[in-house]
């Protein structure tokens, strides 16, 4: 049986890629399975730092999700120079996450880099906030910015135009028209 390579490739990244991208990754992952995506989009998380390069999430961050049914797995990796020429969407979790991967981005290379919460409908915010200092409720607060961001995301890349596959996912310089993200 032929396998078909994924028609859109999805990173999420953060500083230490231990608690914000992780369960963005995973959150992601499961909205994809929801519609049947799943074989058609590769997701993946980075930091911005190498801090915690082959750790799982953090503990916190792992029980909030599995809490609301999201299987956290990553392992920490930090955002290389290739994921631009590789990944369709970089999406970022704070100002700093973005200003950083702007600042290494290769001239040309083909990656949208865009903050997360620019797709937030209900969360009017601008960052999803570090929790990695901060109590239980801060991760709460993060899968909830982060399930309404990603959410609307994918109904972004669903009114892209159909040519043929189930996910809608053919042509993504039709979802990056669509989604009024084209960059010359």
């Amino acid at each position: 049986m032929k396998i078909d390579p994924p028609v859109l490739k999805v990173l999420f990244v953060c500083l230490g890629n231990i608690c914000r991208s992780p369960v963005a990754e995973a959150i992601f992952r499961q909205l994809l399975k929801g519609k049947g995506w799943d074989p058609h989009v590769q997701v993946d998380s980075a930091g911005t730092s190498s801090y915690h390069q082959g750790m799982p999430a953090d503990p916190r961050t792992r029980e909030t999700g599995k809490a609301r049914g999201y299987n956290v797995t990553s392992l920490s990796r930090p955002l290389i120079e290739s994921d631009f020429w590789e990944f369709d969407f970089i999406l970022t979790m704070d100002r700093k996450n973005l200003e950083d991967c702007l600042a290494v981005k290769p001239q040309g290379s083909p990656a949208l880099v865009l903050p997360v919460t620019q797709f937030c409908r209900t969360h009017r915010v601008s960052d999803v906030p570090d929790p990695y200092h901060k109590a239980a409720d801060g991760f709460e607060l993060v899968m909830d910015i982060l399930e309404d961001a990603l959410s609307e995301f994918c109904n972004h890349l669903e009114k892209a135009p159909a040519t043929g596959t189930t996910a809608r996912l053919a042509s993504k310089m039709e979802i990056k028209k669509k989604l009024g993200l084209a960059q010359e």
